[in-house]
């Protein structure tokens, strides 16, 4: 009866809706409910006695029941059917019942040995003899008649999981992280060249040569944020002697504000991110973009990854709940969903096998999936494993266009009353009530100092309160600033403002009205560029900056971003600088920069800098009570413990703003259980939560609320858990594998029996291990990877190196660097870059790109599929680019952008005609051609010489050769003299052949 309805799909459902439920109706019964066996004759049970039987025994009962019980007492019992009862007969197994009762000769016990079906042959091992055939048909014809004493039999079946030999032994992914010692590696410094060094001895080799100096910072700069680097940044740095110089070129990196939005692409690929439906309409999804916004804000602020994972699965289920934790539920609403669907119910089931498929390789690293329709047939995953995992999110709410989309601003059911709840402080400003509690802390910290100086019992360090960069209520600092976007470099020391055309202004920076604000120099413009001056003869062991702003600012020091601010205040507070932010320091000139993004209301800016107090903290907890009463102390103390668990501004959302979030109806979800062979039609065994048996893990622990079943949460605390084999492992791999191109699991999101297997075992645990006594610190790991010798090796061929072209020619040990190509984000972004057009704008809403006419037809509605952003919008990082599910940019699709279809662990890198016939021809290469073309000639008005010269360095990031010069020259002349081009549009072709580089597309 399943097979049926199975073969009949939807049609069934649309025709005969009464019929499918009947149906439906009797095949569950016969699933699960008690079976009456008939009355039989005693010839009848003789016949099967003696003629049946020994057949069942002889070529059925090894694989369904009647073979020997395991070490855990377990019998084999292939696609759960047993054929050692009648009971199991008629009951069956994956494939459906083996015996119809009411059409004994299309049972398909008889099917199966006819050798009809050549997806299912009983017995395997041959087909059965023409006699022994007649004999079951004439048997089934009986209906099926069994001896009274064994007709209700049943085993305690073995789960037929993972008996494949072939593929890696991965069992031990299965088991708690290992305590591992790195070897002793004479010359390796950082313990990652220790494990792969131990192994390259083992084939006598080492590593390659280290990449010369400007390759390795082009590296480092598009591994960490996607783009190129100007040619004077790699210039400095290839200059600068320091040994601290490439450390502090990460420190750099890892700040930027283009960091998050390079490593959010890596893991909206992983999440199948899209911002429409998919199939016939593939409408767009309101307001999804905020899930995007979510990951790159999270990433910037290094976000610990367990909070990362956490508030994706449960954000809305968490104590803590908040805005953006709601937001990062956005994940639940990724999936593809088809608004008219031929059966509902089915493709219900279909959307949550998405989200589990999702949920088990991006965060495990199993293939979970594939126990949908029956058992693994390769890993120690069950069918019920399978269901048990879906029963964890079977609570939400059914996804349609308006029912997941939620304003994140009203007192809604997703948000607990803790995390609504927040102490009282005079004059909260909700946006930036962290800040203020760090004002109220610093403020009482200067009081108890004075006081102290003022009994003379500890003296005040000796710099204390000596102010390095004035704001301007005391006395007006003057600072170079500028409204148009800078260059990537502007916040270091090596900049010059004054050849870059910014102007001098005294701060603060704004218009009149802002309350508490000391207006100084006008500024009125959507943002502002702001770099202030101070020498230091020694460095400080603690920092505080005073500031005013409104709105979001960036705080940089000597190029290092120090502090993120969101929100506007009413007056000036300060903020304790960390080490990270002494560290950035310099004796001689330091550079203050701050970067200022306004968009509507009043606007203000004013910063200062002051020697903090470093042993204050300490002082009032081992001596507080000599100058302070009992309240005063324990209010202070209130602060202390509030300021860690206090959302980032950055997490409070304004009035008024929706989100795609994870939305539950109640407490109780709905009862869920097997689907026979997927359908879910015809039901098997009720299952509850449960994690995968192989992990070995407790019983979830459950915590329903009023508004949510709990369940989520209960997945979210096994993934995050330091004991759980697998979330760190895997994570540390994608790592590994976002900077070598190649995990040490090559298979990233399989770490089965079919997957690629570890390489490098110990460095896995270890990493993983070292990652989770970081805080699950991402941007610590990429720290750690990129200051490897490993990840600094040359990618060239070197003659030293020929044993490791001859040993390891797949480079798995990694006894160099594997040269890539960029990326298709990097590339458009890259495009965009040199040319000088690419608006560098952080965060919002989504662009349309420019798309031919002829690509729009393709799509559902035709041109009504796509909509027309402003220019300057159409010139923003890929990142921020519409996403439509059945309409892609020709560029992006080219050059191996992910199918948002299917979650994408690693990016084919293909070699195709259509990659230069696009480069050369497409209407968006051609113009930023001439846009670079243009930038040029402004530059280095009447220099053709020149214009090459800088063209070559803007794209190749490198000094260029008089032959090159030359080559390029003449082919300039070539396009004037044999073409009859105007210098001005061969200027434009010569641009369009440096973008079309091969030293341009590729790294290394």
């Amino acid at each position: 009866m399943s097979l049926n309805l199975r073969a009949a799909g939807g049609l069934l459902t649309l025709m005969f809706p009464k019929f499918l439920i009947l149906l439906v109706t009797i095949a569950c019964a016969s699933a699960a409910d008690p079976v009456v066996h008939p009355a039989f004759s005693p010839e009848q049970v003789t016949f099967y006695e003696k003629n049946v039987q020994p057949i069942l025994v002889e070529n059925c009962y090894k694989c369904h029941g009647g073979g020997e019980p395991n070490a855990e007492g377990h019998v084999k019992v292939k696609s759960g059917l047993q054929i050692i009862s009648r009971l199991g007969l008629v009951r069956g197994g994956e494939h459906g019942a083996a015996f119809n009762s009411a059409k004994p000769l299309e049972s398909l016990l008889l099917k199966v040995v006819s050798y009809d079906d050549d997806h299912l042959k009983m017995p395997p091992s041959g087909k059965l003899s023409e006699k022994d055939r007649k004999v079951l048909q004439e048997w089934v014809e009986m209906g099926l008649p069994w001896t009274v004493a064994e007709q209700d039999r049943l085993v305690d079946a073995a789960e037929d999981l993972g008996k494949r030999k072939e593929g890696p032994d991965n069992t031990w992914t299965y088991e708690p992280l290992r305590e591992i010692t790195p070897p002793k590696v004479a010359g390796a410094t950082n313990p990652i060249d220790a494990f792969l060094l131990s192994k390259l001895q083992e084939k006598k080799l080492g590593f390659a040569p280290p990449a010369p100096k400007a390759a390795l910072a082009r590296r480092a700069f598009y591994d960490l944020t996607g783009l190129p680097p100007s040619p004077e940044s790699v210039a400095a740095f290839v200059k600068d002697d320091d040994p601290q110089a490439y450390a502090k070129l990460l420190q750099q990196l890892l700040a930027s504000k283009h960091y998050g939005e390079k490593y959010a692409r890596y893991w909206l690929d992983l999440v199948r991110y899209s911002e429409t439906n998919g199939f016939e309409r593939d409408a767009f999804k309101s307001e999804i973009w905020r899930y995007r916004q979510w990951v790159i804000d999270s990433l910037n602020a290094d976000k610990p990854y367990d909070e990362f994972v956490r508030e994706q699965i449960a954000g809305d289920e968490m104590a803590n709940a908040s805005p953006d934790t709601l937001l990062g539920t956005g994940y639940w609403n990724l999936m593809q969903w088809d608004d008219e669907p031929a059966d509902r119910l089915q493709h219900s089931y279909d959307v949550m096998d998405d989200n589990l498929r999702v949920t088990s390789e991006a965060f495990l690293g199993i293939s979970l999936g594939c126990a949908r329709c029956h058992n693994h047939k390769v890993d120690p995953l069950s069918q019920k494993d399978y269901y048990s995992f879906m029963a964890f999110m079977h609570g939400l709410t059914p996804y349609s266009a308006d029912a997941r989309l939620r304003d994140l601003s009203q007192p809604d059911q997703r948000l607990t009353k803790q995390a609504k709840q927040k102490p009282q402080l005079p004059n909260p400003n909700e946006r930036t009530y962290d800040q203020l509690v760090t004002a109220q802390m610093v403020k009482f910290q200067k009081e108890v100092r004075k006081r102290f100086g003022e009994k003379k019992q500890v003296p005040a360090p000796a710099d204390l309160g000596k102010v390095l960069l004035s704001d301007s209520r005391e006395k007006a600092t003057n600072w170079h600033y500028t409204t148009t976007a800078p260059a990537e470099h502007w916040p270091t020391p090596g900049y010059n403002p004054d050849e870059n055309g910014w102007k001098m202004g005294e701060g603060g920076f704004g218009i009149k009205g802002v309350p508490a604000s000391q207006v100084r120099t006008i500024w009125n413009t959507r943002e502002i560029w702001l770099r202030g001056y101070f020498q230091l003869t020694s460095i400080p062991r603690a920092l505080n900056l005073t500031i005013h702003h409104d709105e979001d600012a960036e705080i940089y020091l000597n190029g290092r971003m120090v502090k993120q601010l969101r929100g506007f205040l009413r007056d000036y507070i300060t903020i304790p600088l960390d080490a990270d932010a002494i560290a950035s320091l310099q004796t001689g000139k330091n550079v203050l920069a701050i970067h200022v993004l306004h968009t509507g209301g009043g606007q203000y800016i004013d910063a200062g800098l002051e020697v903090g107090d470093p042993d204050i903290a300490k002082l009032l907890e081992e001596r507080g009570s000599e100058v302070c009463q009992p309240q005063e102390l324990a209010d202070y103390q209130a602060l202390v413990k509030r300021t860690p668990k206090l959302a980032t501004p950055a997490a409070e959302a304004p009035s008024g703003i929706k989100a795609q979030i994870a939305v539950e109806p109640g407490p109780k979800p709905p009862d869920l259980s097997v689907h026979v062979r997927g359908n879910a039609h015809v039901l098997g065994d009720k299952v509850e939560p449960a994690f995968p048996v192989v992990f070995k893990g407790p019983a979830p622990d459950i915590q329903p609320s009023e508004r949510s079943s709990g369940r989520r949460k209960a997945l979210a605390d096994w993934l995050t858990n330091a004991r759980n084999p697998r979330t760190a492992r895997v994570i540390v791999n994608r790592v590994w594998q976002w900077h070598f191109g190649r995990g040490l699991n090559a298979s990233s999101s399989d770490w089965g029996k079919l997957g690629s297997g570890v390489t490098h075992p110990e460095l896995i645990d270890w990493l993983a291990s070292d990652f989770i006594a970081h805080d699950w610190s991402l941007k610590y790991l990429h720290s750690l990877i990129m200051s490897s010798q490993a990840y600094q090796q040359s990618a060239l061929y070197h003659q030293k190196q020929s044993a490791g072209h001859e040993a390891d020619p797949a480079n798995t040990l990694w006894w160099r660097f594997d040269m890539r190509r960029l990326a298709s984000e990097e590339i458009r972004d890259s495009v965009l870059a040199v040319s000088g057009n690419l608006n560098l704008a952080y965060g919002g809403e989504s662009f349309f790109a420019e798309l031919p006419e002829e690509v729009i037809a393709t799509a559902s509605h035709g041109a009504g599929a796509w909509g027309k952003s402003p220019p300057e919008q159409q010139t923003r990082r890929s990142i921020y680019m519409k996403s439509k599910r059945s309409l892609s940019h020709p560029l992006m699709t080219d050059f191996d952008q992910a199918d948002t279809d299917n979650p994408c662990p690693v990016r084919f890198a293909t070699t195709v005609p259509t990659q230069a016939l696009n480069f050369l021809n497409s209407k968006f290469l051609d113009d930023q051609s001439k846009v670079l073309a243009q930038r040029l000639s402004k530059e280095h008005p009447n220099d053709l010489p020149a214009q090459i010269t800088r063209g070559l360095t803007l794209v190749t990031q490198r000094g260029s050769t008089p032959s090159e010069i030359s080559e390029l020259a003449k082919l300039h002349e070539t396009f004037r003299t044999q073409h009859g081009m105007a210098p001005e549009k061969a200027l434009e072709r010569v641009c369009l052949v440096l973008l079309n580089l091969n030293e341009f597309l590729y790294l290394d």
